[in-house]
């Protein structure tokens, strides 16, 4: 007997369904999984970027806190550097030590934070500021996915740091500059520079320090040799006339400002003007000394906070041959209530003068810095000198004098005052120095055919120059002078991540 085994036998049609729909779901799962994939990758890397980005503003906002630590006594130039006190320090919040001060701020928990470092050397400070940015995947919206796709809910930080270098912004960063119009009208207006702490640039005095160090004098005797064309007329509008001068250096403007210039105008380098001024070698402006770059903020000045003491005129003093009402011989801070219109001599260190009623002199009459002597004047109304009335520095030195002009108002001790609004000097009345009033007009006025020299800077509001002048900028001013507060000057990233 023959048993027969019959296997069950499926119709065609079946068989290709099934092997079909068995071969779509592999390819919906392989299509599926590479989805998966690629939305991960996507998802991975536009919030790797987002973090990134995060990082940077929190490195920003390192710098901004460092430089706004270092700034705080910004425009006060008498206390600019206080902040390095480590009380100030810690009123703030920093730590200290030795010359690094460093903060963490910890922006919000779950984004991340910020650490902060300035190493301060040479009154150049460095910041260096280390952002970390926490960056998690595992968002609620699109939690299924990114899960099933292997992605961890562990944070991982990211980390930037940023590396900027300031430097002192100094309040004198011209010859003449005013924060409107120049004009400079007069007769053979010269303007050039030197340095006082150059041997190469300046008439070197190796028998005279001025507060322990050897300076120079302006060249007269070879300013050909040894001048340089470094001086800039500035306005921080868009109108300076040139006129018919000559300047060594350059002439700026607001953004989009022009400088007009006649036809015996000279503007350039020492090879473009030559060694006679008065015949220029080149008439105009050389290529590349018209600058429109000019936007500084010109802070107003404050009087410091300090016991005055009162002078009273007394029997005059005869030294030099001008009889002096006052005579300051010790270190302090003086005022005199009335215009200062009698002469007064300064024979210390460190005086610091307040004139209230702001200075008037005329003929005959003298503001006398002497030998080895310095002066801070703070002027509370305008100044004028008429006749031979004069402002001098025996020591030929800008830094010995320097003059600051309030703005009208109220002063520390609680009196209304003028303001200085106005400088008028007439002849040979400003010698050596300089002069901060960024609310005064000034105005120079010569007299006949004799040329005045005047060696500093002048920050004021606006200038217009009647007669025979030569300006002679000191360039030792911009790192020896006085400075507004501290500004980047270079900006490195270094990734650590």
């Amino acid at each position: 007997m023959k048993m027969k085994i019959r296997f069950p036998q499926f119709k065609s049609a079946k068989a290709s369904t099934l092997l079909a729909t068995t071969l779509l779901a592999v390819i919906v799962a392989g299509t599926l999984a590479s989805y998966l994939v690629v939305v991960k990758n996507e998802y991975t890397q536009v919030a790797r970027s987002q973090s990134w980005n995060k990082t940077l503003m929190l490195s920003d906002a390192g710098v901004e806190e460092a430089l706004a630590f270092i700034n705080k006594y910004e425009g006060t130039t008498t206390e600019l550097y206080n902040w390095t006190n480590s009380a100030s320090a810690a009123q703030d919040g920093w730590a200290v030590q030795g010359n690094v001060y460093f903060k963490t701020n910890t922006v919000d928990a779950s984004l991340g934070y910020y650490v902060v470092y300035i190493t301060n050397q040479n009154n150049a400070p460095t910041i260096s500021t280390v952002s970390a940015v926490y960056w998690n995947l595992y968002a609620s919206a699109v939690q299924p996915f990114v899960a099933a796709a292997g992605v961890s809910a562990t944070p991982a930080p990211i980390v930037r740091q940023l590396l900027v270098q300031t430097k002192l912004d100094s309040l004198l960063p011209g010859s003449l500059v005013a924060l409107s119009t120049i004009n400079l009208k007069g007769n053979n207006i010269m303007v050039d520079s030197f340095n006082s702490r150059d041997p190469l640039h300046s008439d070197w005095q190796t028998n005279f320090t001025y507060q322990g160090s050897n300076y120079g004098y302006y060249p007269y005797l070879d300013p050909i040799g040894k001048r340089e064309a470094n001086a800039v007329v500035a306005t921080d509008t868009n109108i300076i006339n040139v006129g018919n001068a000559e300047v060594y250096g350059y002439v700026d403007t607001a953004p989009n400002g022009l400088a007009s210039i006649k036809s015996n105008g000279s503007v350039g380098d020492t090879n473009w003007i030559g060694p006679a001024p008065s015949s220029p070698n080149n008439y105009g402006i050389q290529s590349g000394h018209a600058r429109d770059d000019m936007n500084v903020i010109f802070p107003d000045v404050t009087l410091p906070s300090v016991s005055w003491t009162t002078l009273l005129p007394s029997a005059s003093v005869n030294i030099g041959g001008i009889a002096y009402q006052y005579v300051i011989t010790n270190s302090g801070t003086y005022e005199v209530l009335s215009t200062l219109t009698a002469s007064l001599y300064v024979a210390a260190t460190n005086v610091t003068l307040y004139l209230p009623g702001g200075i008037g002199l005329n003929s005959g009459d003298a503001l006398t810095v002497g030998t080895n002597a310095n002066l801070t004047v703070y002027t509370g109304d305008s100044i004028s000198t008429s006749g031979s009335g004069q402002i001098n520095n025996v020591n030929q030195i800008s830094l010995a004098l320097s003059i600051y002009g309030l703005p009208p108002g109220v002063d520390s001790a609680g009196d209304t005052v003028n303001g200085c609004t106005s400088i008028s000097v007439s002849g040979n009345g400003v010698g050596t120095g300089y002069v901060y009033a960024p609310e005064a007009s000034l105005q120079f006025n010569g007299s006949g055919n004799g040329v005045y020299d005047v060696v500093g800077a002048f920050i004021v509001h606006d200038i217009q120059l009647n007669g025979h002048f030569n300006f002679h900028y000191d360039e030792a001013l911009l790192n020896r002078g006085p400075h507004r507060g501290f500004i980047p000057v270079s900006w490195k990233e270094i990734v650590h991540q």
